[in-house]
């Protein structure tokens, strides 16, 4: 299998070979940082993390993550400010982490240098799973704790259904993903096929919107991405999304969810959990939501995420 990451704005860059998305890998990294004689309280920076699934504890910088495959470039200084506002609230200095998969995110979360996070919904039932990760709160979307998961193609593809794509490329997000990779595979293994051969080419874009972006320049035949993005980029009368259509449509998932290791101190858990409950309360907040497309926080709803931890169940079984 080949994986791919598709930078966005350089999609047509790309080639296919042997049914096969090939592309250079495009890694970038940024950093925000005070000068050394600024006071370190309430201070972000911007941080790709380590590397390594170990890390030294360092409890006096509260540390949240974003993965990219949900925030786009233009959303990442609103994430910037949601973390510093945070660490105002709290009255401790705070970093953002930004990663490019949910597989790096939930090591970090695991290893407990990065405690909290913003992940998808699949991603967070392994973790939990895994190292008992939990939900503090719920982003709501356009008055709802839910979403869809969407198989689009090209606006002129003759594919009418799932089986209509056996032998062709698929552009999944993430491994850790739902919309964009597990609810796909999943539909496939209820057409009674193979989930991991039913497809003639695949690749791996790490991010919805270029996903779309490769299904638009033909790069690939379909792709799996979710409902809010999607929506939003029809609405805007995006070319790329006005290119493609829809044709399987899932269940109601839940919203990706805030998500903090267990360990973490009742205290600051607490102090984080109504910072985000309490967010559309404020003219800052409110800001802040806006321009990460979110209405509020709420709490999360027993069983939320149940069924997407039903399919990773049936998915993960050998």
């Amino acid at each position: 299998m080949c994986e791919v990451m598709f930078p966005i704005g350089a999609v047509h860059d790309m080639r296919v070979t042997k049914g096969l998305f090939t592309a250079p890998l495009v890694a970038a990294a940024v950093a925000l940082a005070g000068c050394n004689n600024e006071p370190p309280r309430h201070r972000v920076r911007l941080t790709a993390g380590p590397t390594s699934a170990v890390h030294q504890e360092t409890p006096t910088v509260l540390r949240v993550g974003i993965a990219s495959v949900l925030s786009s470039g233009e959303s990442l200084g609103h994430y910037r400010d949601l973390v510093e506002f945070l660490g105002e609230r709290l009255g401790i200095p705070t970093e953002m982490v930004r990663k490019t998969n949910y597989a790096e995110m939930n090591e970090l979360m695991r290893g407990r240098y990065c405690p909290v996070g913003l992940v998808c919904n699949y991603a967070f039932v392994r973790a939990r799973r895994e190292f008992g990760a939990e939900v503090l709160a719920v982003p709501q979307v356009d008055g709802t704790t839910t979403y869809t998961a969407y198989i689009i193609v090209g606006r002129d593809s003759p594919a009418r259904s799932v089986e209509d794509l056996r032998g062709k490329r698929f552009a999944f997000a993430d491994p850790l993903c739902n919309a964009g990779w597990l609810y796909p595979r999943f539909r496939v293994r209820q057409l009674s096929r193979s989930p991991f051969d039913f497809f003639g080419g695949e690749s791996f874009s790490y991010s919805y919107e270029k996903s779309i972006r490769a299904v638009a320049a033909r790069l690939a035949d379909a792709a799996g991405v979710e409902s809010p993005l999607y929506d939003g980029m029809v609405a805007a009368n995006d070319p790329a999304a006005l290119a493609t259509r829809i044709i399987d449509r899932s269940p109601l998932f839940g919203n990706p969810p805030l998500v903090v290791h267990p360990d973490l101190d009742p205290t600051v858990r607490e102090g984080i959990r109504r910072f985000f409950l309490d967010l559309h309360e404020s003219e800052r907040g409110r800001a802040i939501l806006a321009g990460i497309q979110v209405d509020r926080f709420v709490p999360p709803e027993p069983d939320q995420y149940a069924t997407v931890d039903a399919m990773a169940v049936e998915m993960e079984r050998p």
